[in-house]
């Protein structure tokens, strides 16, 4: 992920210590039971698309998430979409 990766939810900081700091002080907090299971990822140039299934809480139903990230020199630079 690069430093200046960019946010598109408008709750989370820019750059890439906003997104860790959403990830380990909000997102992981209010999921702690998690389960993310990567169905696929896709790559065309520099667009990625991942493809998962999602249980934010024991007993609960999954989810199922498509995300689409640009990259650059390898690196997330955001989501594309």
């Amino acid at each position: 992920m690069k430093d200046d990766y960019k946010q598109h939810n408008p709750t989370v900081a820019q750059g890439k210590e906003g997104f860790i700091d959403f990830a380990k002080n909000r997102f992981f907090k209010m999921f702690p039971d998690l389960e993310l299971k990567i169905m696929h990822i896709y790559e065309d140039g520099d667009i990625v698309v991942s493809h998962n299934h999602a249980v934010l809480k024991k007993g609960e139903v999954e989810n199922i998430v498509f995300d689409v990230y640009r990259l650059e020199d390898g690196k997330l630079i955001g989501k594309a979409l």
